[in-house]
This record gives C-alpha cells, structure tokens and sequence, in this order.
C-alpha cells in the first residue's frame, strides 16, 4: 500500500515551514489553500505531494505548485502510485509477475523523516506567534492604560464635562486594557494563525512529542492498510445472501499500541517546553512603565510644590514649624491624589512626596519617615481636612487650572490656626447675585449707562437685604455675596429681588437688568467680617451654574426653609467645579 499526502509549505526567513498537510482525496482543497495564502500575505508557498512507501519506510516527494506557476509532477497525479510500486503490489496479489525489490524505484527524491517531527516543528511555530502576539497586545494594552487619563485631562480642556469617581475611573481602565488587547490579539490571531494547521495530540503523558505523534501516524497508516487490502481482496462468484441476523464482523488485531484518549491533567514532566528567551519580558516591561510614569509625574509635583509656596509667600502665611506642618499634609494629600489617578504604586508616591517636600527644605529619611506616618496621621479628621484640601487642589490643577488651584489654601490656614476657645462657626445661607452680560453691556451701552444699571442693581439687592434680615458681605463687581441667619428669609429676599427686577425692566426697557441668583446653606468660615470656605465656594458655583432671570438652591437650603418640598422644582443633580460628587439643585419659582 502506497500512502500520499499534499503538504501546504509558506517560505519565511529561516526556509520553508510546513502549513498544513491534506490526504490523497483533497489535492484541490491544498493548492487552494497555497493560493489564498500567496494572495492574502503575499508570501511564497509551495504545494509538495509526499508518497510513502511502507516497505522500506521511505519517502518521494514532488513539487504540484509553487508561487509563480504550477510545476509539472514527476509523479501521476491525483495520488497515483509510482510505476515500480504499482508493480510491487501486483506483485503481492499473486498475478504471477515478478515483484521487483526496492533497488527497483527510482532513486531520486527519497529521504527519510521521523513521522511527526513536521507536526512539532507546526506546534512551535504556532507556539512562538501566540507568545509574540500576546507580548505585543500586552505592551499596546500598557501605552493605552498610560494614555487614557491624558485624553481625559485633554477632553477636559477641550470643553468636555467629564467627571468620574475612583470606582469608575478604575472600571474604566480595565475596560480600556481588555479592549485594547482585544483589538490587538485578535486580529493578528486572525492573519498569523494557520486557520487548517494540524496541532498534534499527546495521547500519553509520559511520551514526548515526538513519540506521541509517532504512534498516532502508525495507526493511521495501520488502519488506512488494512482498508486498501479489503478493497483489494477479489469478490465471490456467487455471495450468499446474508443471514438474517448476521454475526458482527471483528477486525483483525492491530500490532500499533492504541491511541488513548488524553484526560485533564498536569503537564508531562518530559514535555519540552519553549525556551526562556521566547517569553516576553512582562515583569521588566511593568517596571520600566511605572519609572517612565514616575518621570513623567516628577515636572508636575514641582510645579504644583512651587505653586503652593508662592501662594503662602503673596499672602505672608507665615512658616512656622506648626504652619509648615499643615503644608507637609497638604502637599501629601495632593501626592496620593495623583497617585491613585496615575495608578502610581506606595514605592513611587514615596519618592514623588519626598521630591515635593524637599521644596520646604525636608529631605532624606524625615520627608520617608513623614510619608511612612502619614496613615496615622490622618486619622485625626483635623488633619485629614487638610490632606483632602490639598487632593481637591490637585485634582484642579491636573484639569489645567494651574493658577487658581491653591485658592483654597488661605481658609486652610484660617481654619488650621484657628484657637480652640474660639467660638464655631454659625448655619448661615450665603448667596450670590450675578448681573447677566455686565461686560458686553458696558461695551454696548458705555461705562456711564452701565454703572447706572449696576446702581440700580445694588438698590433692588439692598434693599431686599434690609427687609429681611440679611447682611451684605461684599460686593463683587457683577453681583453681591450675602448672607442670612434664617434661610426661609433669604428665599423670601431672592424672590423680592427678582420680582422688583422684572418691574424695573417692564418701566425702563430701554435699561433692562437680568440676574442670576444661586444659594447655599452651611457653616461658613467668620474672619473680619468676611466669609471662607466649601460653604461660600459652592453658592458662587451654583450662582455660576444659574440661568438668566432663574434662582437655584442646594438640597441644605430647602431643608432649612422649613417649607414643603413641593414648593421647589427639582433640576437635577450638576457636577461643580471643585467638588468631588455632583450636587442636586432645585429652582425657587418667583413669577
């Protein structure tokens, strides 16, 4: 018995590899193949016809196809055996002609091969671009992961309102690292990966790979054997008709050892495995990212140290050993900030810190022993407050706000200094009144109809102030920031305010006046007759966030006004500039 395979070979730089081996009966199905490998990689591929010949276990081999042409067999096609062979079987039939012995062949063309050594060579290969295409995914995955906070913060800028919690931001770079692989592995799994490639099975585990595949071409051949000698056989003159339950045809034995089924189990201690040098450095690759990352943070940390103390130094805050402490948590809280947002690990928020505190003049083991300390410390909520100042100033300066990211520093020393005998500070509801387009009416109308519009303004706010109770605290040049002890008062107040508003623009068209009005109650900041803090920072966001001829509140003001909660509209909840959550606002109707 002859046996004939069609073997699919591709040229790549270290020679001809084999692709995938085809049976007798699919001589079309290989050349196919070979052709939509050619046309699709634009590579050189070759078809060979391989014929064995079990009686002296050798091989012939003849090129069917190759790029540039298809080359003349020297062989029949479609499988046919050679002349010498054809003769040898003859022989074996008994036809009476002489069978001729090996020496009868023609000798060019044979070598000998171990079966299986092609399908190990397919295996590596296989092995060696998944390994390849798993690095290459991975380091695009790692460039994704240090780009994605960049094209936040460049969204950001662009105008985009973003915000994202720690939880969020997390999940989003996960997404963004499966994504990226997934991108990158799959299609170049789809182009590289041979789709008809022959793996071979390992049926035994204490067998290499070599000897497995070995076994499991013997009995395929065993098998294929004995299926061409029962074709051979001649049939009966007259066949009897078969019994009516005819007894179950036994096959002969077969000498090959039995192809086992291979069960779930640890690897073979025999099974070679790819070298060393063919696995992907991943380890030293994270550690060149986190020190590139680190390097990258470094001009950032300056800048924003050096931002700090020049904000302490314009406004003369002196630096006392008890106020340079303050800023020793404040410089930290913005060093764990940009960690956590960078995915910075304790080793590097170690260094940075140290690198950010050395601008006080602590270096070497102090700034270390500070950051090792640092948990203990903020769990006193005193210090903590101050390490949260300095992460909200942070995460104002990462959104390009550079200049006016430390503003919130001066109430942080107010507050850090402030004598424990001190009285607390008292609930209050602070507004803000905002005159829409005062810029563009000046320009329009000129300064002099413009300051008479501004005086009108002033009058209708004051005067709404006196009869209510509320206390002006200063004027901002657009508007007016006050403030009320009662906050059913300032509701009352706002709605004067605007009311008079609409009546002086239905007398005097030709000198109309819109404002915005934003409020919010809590426990403000008290130093010479002025007021600090988140308190008064959120009522000028939601005066900001206001639109013309419109009053917004917080959820603090409608609890305190002692009113129905149906008494107010809600608008929804709108993320503030400087604040972590988004804040629910509601609209106090007027018309």
């Amino acid at each position: 018995m002859i046996i004939v395979h069609y073997e699919v070979y591709v040229l790549e730089g270290r020679g001809w590899m084999l692709h995938a081996r085809f049976p007798r009966s699919e001589r079309d199905t290989a050349i196919a193949e070979a052709k939509e490998l050619e046309q699709t990689l634009k590579i050189k591929v070759k078809v060979i016809r391989e014929t064995y010949y079990p009686d002296d276990n050798s091989f012939e081999e003849a090129e069917v196809y190759i790029s540039g042409g298809t080359r003349p067999e020297p062989l029949k096609s479609k499988g046919a055996a050679a002349p010498a062979a054809v003769a040898a079987a003859a022989g074996r039939r008994g036809t009476g002609k002489p069978a001729p012995g090996p020496a009868a062949r023609p000798p060019p063309a044979r070598r000998r091969k171990a079966p299986g050594s092609d399908d190990t060579a397919k295996l590596r290969q296989i092995l060696i671009r998944l390994m390849g295409i798993c690095a290459l995914s991975l380091s695009l995955s790692m460039l994704a992961l240090k780009a994605t906070p960049e094209v936040i913060v460049l969204l950001w800028k662009m105008g985009f309102s973003i915000t994202v919690s720690p939880d969020g931001y997390n999940q989003l770079l996960i997404v963004v690292f499966f994504l990226t692989f997934l991108m990158t592995a799959v299609p170049l799994g789809m182009k590289f990966i041979p789709r008809q490639a022959q793996v071979p099975v390992f049926h035994k585990p204490n067998l290499s790979w070599g000897r497995a595949a070995a076994r499991q071409t013997a009995v395929k051949e065993s098998l294929d054997k004995l299926a061409a000698e029962a074709m051979r056989s001649p049939p009966a003159e007259e066949p009897a008709p078969p019994p009516a339950e005819a007894p179950p045809i036994e096959a002969p034995p077969i000498e090959a050892p039995p192809v086992e089924v291979p069960s779930a189990g640890p690897v073979p201690d025999e099974m070679p495995l790819p070298p060393d040098s063919a696995l992907p450095a991943f380890e030293a690759d994270v550690d060149t990212a986190v020190g590139q990352t680190e390097r990258a943070l470094a001009p950032a940390v300056s800048r924003y140290s050096e931002g700090a103390l020049d904000y302490c130094r314009a406004n003369r805050i002196e630096m006392d050993a008890y106020n340079r402490f303050a800023l020793h948590l404040y410089l930290a809280g913005a060093v764990e900030a940009l960690g956590e947002l960078r995915m910075l690990g304790g080793a590097g928020r170690r260094r940075l810190l140290a690198q950010s505190l050395e601008r006080l003049g602590t270096r070497g083991e102090t700034a270390e022993s500070f950051h090792d300390k640092l948990p203990d410390y903020l769990r006193e909520p005193r210090y903590q407050s101050v390490a949260q100042a300095g992460r909200d100033a942070m995460s104002n300066f990462l959104r390009g706000d550079e200049d006016g990211a430390h503003l919130g520093l001066r109430d942080v020393f107010v507050q850090w200094n402030r004598k424990s005998g001190e009285a607390k500070p008292q609930m209050m509801t602070v507004l803000f009144t905002d005159m829409v387009g005062s810029t563009d009416m000046t320009q329009a109308r000129g300064d002099a109809a413009a300051q008479e519009i501004v005086r009108r303004h002033n009058l209708i706010v004051r005067g709404a102030l006196s009869r209510f109770g509320g206390k002006e605290v200063k004027h901002t040049g657009d508007g007016i920031m006050a403030s009320f002890l009662s906050a059913a008062g300032a509701i009352d107040a706002v709605i004067l305010m605007q009311s008079q508003v609409s009546e002086h623009n239905r007398r005097m068209p030709d000198q109309e006046l819109h404002l915005r009005i934003g409020l919010n109650a809590g426990e403000p900041i008290q130093e010479e007759d002025d007021l600090f803090g988140s308190t008064v920072q959120l009522a000028a966001r939601v005066c900001a966030a206001t639109n013309t001829d419109e009053i917004l509140c917080t959820a603090s003001v409608v609890a305190l006004s002692g009113r129905p909660q149906a008494g107010f509209r809600p608008v929804g909840a709108k993320h503030m500039k400087g604040f972590k959550d988004a804040i629910p606002l509601f609209e106090i109707p007027w018309r």
